[in-house]
């Protein structure tokens, strides 16, 4: 027989199994970890419209009756029935590894995160299903969901983080994945010192990464490898992948198509796809290509038009790279990046 654990929400007492009760803990603790970043009061007076609304929904589930057990099935429909409220919804892993769990939020576990990833998941496919046959049917968390991990905390490669990206966006269809550089904040010895930077270039190189795999096609396993674990902090993922294969260009513009556009430092979804269109009247020469969006700086070692380069000098790769590196360091601040606080004066 499960344990029975006696617990208030909403200032009301109810009874839950013990599969329920760890059920609304980890959704209680989701939902405060969204609320870091708000004042006190502010915390409490959400938590407590959160609970009061709970407190309706197990009342309407066990008919009022203060003798009735609530179970896990009653906690997951109150949570589906919350998320029919809200946008998105948010499942933070925290952390890009189990061990790294163990270590530093031992109360935590890989099966307490994926479980009501998986929960939303489903609930979602399902509810597009639903939308199929009746469109006025309610939309659940119509932006989808998304999760959050602190980088730099732990030892994880940047080729760990991404593979585990990868993963979640296939398995879980998540709509994104958010990255935190981590910002050293107490004295452990299982985190780095108090005076190690933010890697603040690290997360913006994930985050051009993570674009890459929602829209350029990309996988994790093409960015990097196991001889080349993390990004380099010189060059954007694209243009190391780029150097990385240059038995793929150069690229014609005139027959290439979408996919393959899509490869080529300089060209986005917006410039691919005018180029399809633009080519439809003729064939496009070198200086079309700036005016549909095209950055030429990057893609002009990449391309031909009609068979000629773009590029006015044939380079090597080394040359290649040692140009896109100072390209790359016009738009990087000059000096080591630091995060900005609210509470350092001006």
């Amino acid at each position: 027989m499960k344990k029975v654990v006696n617990v208030s929400v909403g200032g009301r007492s109810f009874s839950l199994d013990e599969d329920a009760y760890a059920r609304l803990l980890t959704y209680f603790d989701h939902f405060k970890a969204r609320l870091d970043r708000d004042t006190q009061s502010a915390k409490e007076e959400v938590m407590a419209d959160l609970e009061n609304r709970i407190a309706e929904l197990f009342d309407q589930g066990t008919g009022g009756a203060s003798y009735r057990v609530v179970n896990l099935a009653l906690v997951t429909k109150v949570v589906e029935q919350l998320g029919m409220l809200a946008d998105r919804l948010s499942v933070n892993i925290e952390l890009p590894s189990e061990a790294s769990l163990r270590a530093l939020a031992p109360n935590k576990t890989k099966a307490a995160v994926l479980r009501p990833m998986r929960f939303i998941a489903d609930r979602g496919q399902e509810n597009r299903r639903e939308l199929v046959k009746y469109r006025h049917a309610p939309r659940f968390a119509p932006a989808g969901q998304a999760t959050q991990m602190i980088v730099g905390a732990t030892g994880e490669s940047d080729r760990h983080i991404l593979t585990l990206t990868q993963s979640l966006y296939d398995t879980y269809h998540l709509k994104r994945v958010f990255y935190s550089a981590y910002v050293p904040v107490v004295e452990n010895t299982l985190l780095p010192s108090l005076d190690t930077k933010p890697p603040l270039l690290r997360e913006h190189r994930l985050y051009q990464a993570d674009w890459l795999l929602r829209f350029y096609g990309f996988r994790a396993g093409e960015l990097l490898d196991e001889s080349q674990p993390d990004f380099d902090p010189l060059l954007d993922p694209k243009c190391c992948w780029a150097l990385r294969h240059p038995d793929f260009f150069p690229v014609e513009v005139n027959r290439a198509d979408y996919e393959a556009l899509l490869r080529v430092p300089g060209i986005g979804v917006v410039s691919a796809k005018r180029i399809l269109v633009a080519r439809r009247g003729g064939a496009l020469r070198a200086e079309d290509l700036k005016k549909l969006g095209v950055v030429l700086k990057r893609a002009q070692y990449f391309l031909t038009c009609s068979g000629r380069s773009t590029a006015p000098l044939r380079l090597s790769l080394e040359g290649v790279r040692r140009n896109l590196t100072a390209t790359e360091r016009v738009s990087l601040p000059a000096g080591p990046l630091d995060q900005l606080s609210l509470f350092e004066p001006a």
